[in-house]
């Protein structure tokens, strides 16, 4: 068990927002990663620290391409698409996914499998939007996740958690996070 897996369980067994499951195992992959990062480099374990920062860039590179190519492939199906385009969509994102600049080889099985909407789908479920997380992470938390991660548990108050924490960043504008401190 990495020692992102462990705070990432730890915290899911914490913080849960019914019915938001992408959000949920979201903003896990994020306090794992992040917490990880944070672990090592209090602890002065420099290659252990860079590694987790590699790791969470691929993570977060990994949730972007899934975003583009999810996008993609709506547009695609919203115009329809044959059994033929399908499989020439298919190939592009395989080649999408080998011009990215990874920095570790965390998610080479998913470009040597198959892929289809099913893992596409399966995998977006804990790379959603890991983007907003790190702007919270700034914006309220400095370096401790779990300063940031408090404030997302605030965003209970909308019934779209995702909204609810695009709400708290609109609330405090970039610049706030150094002028509380």
């Amino acid at each position: 068990l990495s020692s992102s897996s462990a705070a990432s369980d730890v915290y899911k067994r914490q913080v849960y927002f019914a019915g938001q499951a992408s959000f949920n195992e979201s903003l896990a992959n994020f306090v794992g990663h992040r917490g990880a990062i944070a672990f090592f480099e209090e602890r002065q374990i420099a290659d252990a620290a860079r590694r987790a920062r590699d790791r969470w860039h691929d993570a977060r590179q990994f949730g972007d391409f899934l975003s583009d190519v999810l996008g993609r492939l709506g547009t695609a199906y919203a115009r329809g698409v044959g059994d033929e385009e399908r499989r020439r969509l298919f190939a592009e994102v395989r080649q999408a996914y080998h011009e990215r600049p990874w920095r570790t080889g965390e998610y080479d099985g998913f470009a040597s499998g198959p892929i289809n909407n099913a893992v596409l789908l399966s995998r977006r479920v804990y790379f959603d939007q890991l983007e907003l997380f790190d702007e919270v992470l700034t914006r309220f938390g400095g370096d401790d996740p779990g300063d940031g991660a408090r404030q997302i548990a605030a965003a209970r108050s909308d019934e779209c958690a995702y909204r609810g924490v695009e709400n708290a960043l609109r609330a405090r504008p970039a610049g706030a996070a150094m002028a509380a401190r």
